[in-house]
């Protein structure tokens, strides 16, 4: 009887499942979307939005956590860092509108305008360059034939049209090369800052945007800059830079806490 019971239980839970969510959703294809993973073996779902950073790439930033509960999701927040969206096999599934107020969500999250007020080149070679990375060549080539009509000489664009139309001569970077070129920004951006040339600093930083893919290279030039205006005691500015450092994913909690400590200071 307790077997039967399981399964009647385990049987109720999938069809209210494909009822309410489908797991038919490439993450590729879920961009500014509030989405649902499959029920881990506790029946939670893990939720959360999906967003382009131009300059980072697809992400997904976490909620929180939720249950099927007689047809209501009924959700718990966790504290979970955003994390890089790579080419995979997963479905998941768009959450539906009229479930947003069950779990305190809104259509258009208010921190997503900071990633939506880029130029709209960046946006287009950043698509070019992540469906490359899916391997959908003929997508990548249109977006990266509109951005070679508005700027022929834009960062990188040539690497991703090579690759998109197939050739290789230009997909094996060495590792060490890249790791050279980043250590390099970081160095340029300590120098100018020393030199009290925090403009040109800036500028090496978004510069890097395009050629370093090392993001804890790229959070630590953010770090040099805002603790710069920090000193200066300009706010605004170390607003915009507290943000950039928050933009990258890092394997270390240290520099999140450091500018914490420098926004607690002007919170006071």
């Amino acid at each position: 009887m307790k077997l039967l019971f399981c399964l009647l239980v385990l049987c109720s839970i999938g069809v209210k499942e494909q009822y309410l969510l489908k797991f038919d959703k490439r993450l590729l294809d879920c961009e500014n979307k509030w989405i649902a993973y499959p029920a881990d073996s506790d029946g939670f779902y893990r939720y959360g939005f999906v967003y382009l950073d131009n300059f980072a790439g697809l992400t997904f930033k976490p909620m929180g956590l939720f249950k099927l509960e007689n047809d209501s999701f009924k959700g718990k927040k966790i504290n979970e860092q955003i994390s890089r969206i790579y080419p995979s096999k997963d479905l998941v599934a768009i959450i539906p509108a009229d479930k947003f107020d069950e779990l305190d969500l809104v259509e258009t999250p208010k921190w997503l305008s900071f990633f939506k007020n880029e130029a709209y080149i960046d946006r287009l070679f950043r698509l070019g360059y992540i469906h490359n990375q899916w391997e959908e060549y003929k997508k990548a080539i249109n977006y990266l034939d509109k951005v070679y009509a508005r700027d022929d000489r834009y960062p990188g664009l040539h690497t991703q049209i090579a690759i998109a139309e197939k050739r290789n001569g230009f997909t094996h970077l060495k590792a060490g090369y890249i790791r050279g070129y980043c250590d390099a920004d970081k160095e340029m951006v300590s120098n100018l800052i020393s030199a009290r040339k925090i403009k040109q600093a800036e500028n090496t930083y978004y510069t890097s945007l395009f050629d370093c893919p090392d993001e804890l290279k790229k959070a630590e030039m953010a770090y040099i800059i805002a603790f710069q205006y920090y000193k200066t005691k300009d706010i605004e500015k170390f607003k915009k830079w507290d943000q950039e450092v928050n933009r990258w994913v890092l394997p270390f909690p240290d520099l999140y806490e450091k500018v914490n400590q420098m926004r607690l200071v002007f919170s006071n």
